[in-house]
């Protein structure tokens, strides 16, 4: 139902009386199903923070590993 009414949406944003199929492929992009969410998060999984990189620093922080620094009082 979304992708007709978006579709119908585009459609008339071109000032056109009917949908087109270019119509349909427009909606279909701006909207993810489950799906393509999961296909995409995989291909693109190395663009975002992951539990693994939290560990890692985690794990250097408490052994006093270089590149930390020590926190530090902001007074305001």
């Amino acid at each position: 139902m979304q992708l007709i009414i978006t579709s119908h949406l585009i459609a008339a944003k071109r000032k056109s009386p009917t949908v087109q199929f270019s119509d349909i492929g427009r909606a279909y992009s701006l909207f993810l199903d489950q799906g393509r969410t999961v296909d995409y998060m995989q291909r693109h999984q190395n663009e975002f923070i992951s539990d693994n990189e939290w560990e890692e620093e985690e794990k250097t922080e408490m052994e006093g590993g270089a590149g930390t620094l020590p926190m530090q009082d902001v007074q305001a």
